[in-house]
Order: structure tokens, then sequence, then C-alpha cells
């Protein structure tokens, strides 16, 4: 027979480590669900910045002897020097530098705490004045 001082701390104990399973597999699908979340806001942010780049493209192939402002030291974080561009409820800041026959573009594409940062480099030929893209490249923070 089983002492009954026993039988208390027992169901204790096991009532603790049945809950502690559960709260480690909550949060375990919380984490990956937030993981998730943000991975899906990042994509979209990079989506974001590649209308930049398209826009900038349009801008440039409209009017070939646009002259930008620049982009500054702070590329293109930094307001001034930036057009934006809304797409859908989120935004991309857009820098064009133009040196010579190249245009640099830079796009950073923001998405709530997530943020994509492009780079392009357009080529405008002399003779015919077609513009092409050259490169474009994601730029780490």
């Amino acid at each position: 027979m089983m002492n009954k001082g026993v039988i208390l701390p027992t169901i204790l104990v096991l009532s603790f480590v049945i809950l502690s399973i559960g709260l480690s597999g909550l949060f375990i699908v919380f984490n990956l669900n937030r993981s998730n979340y943000a991975i899906k806001l990042s994509s979209i942010a990079l989506s974001v910045a590649q209308a930049g780049i398209k826009d900038a493209n349009l801008i440039i192939l409209r009017n070939s002897n646009w002259s930008p402002a620049g982009c500054g030291v702070n590329v293109p974080s930094a307001i001034t020097n930036t057009y934006t561009l809304d797409v859908g409820q989120n935004k991309a800041y857009i820098c064009v530098e133009r040196i010579g026959n190249k245009f640099t573009v830079n796009s950073l594409g923001q998405v709530l705490n997530q943020k994509r940062h492009l780079k392009a480099v357009l080529d405008q030929d002399s003779v015919t004045n077609q513009i092409r893209l050259q490169f474009i490249n994601e730029v780490q923070f």
C-alpha cells in the first residue's frame, strides 16, 4: 500500500512536467511563427526595393538628360536627396546619382521594421541613348 504523503508531491511533480512540456511547445511555435513573419516582411521589403529600382529606371528612360541631386553620404536612408515611392502601404526610398553616362540607383524598401537595400547601375549608350541595366545587387546593412 502506498503512503498518502507521497501521492500529493507525485501529482504536483507530474503536473509540473506536463506544464513545462506544454509551455516549451508553445514557446517553440511562437518563435517559429515570429521568424516566418519576419521572413515574409523581408521578402516584401525586397519587392518594394525592386519597385523603386524600376521606378527610377522609368524616370531615367523618360528623361535621359535628368540630373538627379545625388545620394550624399547616407545612402539612401537619409530623407535628403531621395524621393519616396508608395508601394501599397509600404515605402521605397530612392536616390539616383549620375556620373557621366552611368546612373547609380539606390533603393531602400521598408516594411514595418524590415528593410532591404538594392543598388543598381544603369548605363546610357552614348550613340543610341539607350538605357541598359548593368547590374543590380543587394547591399547588406
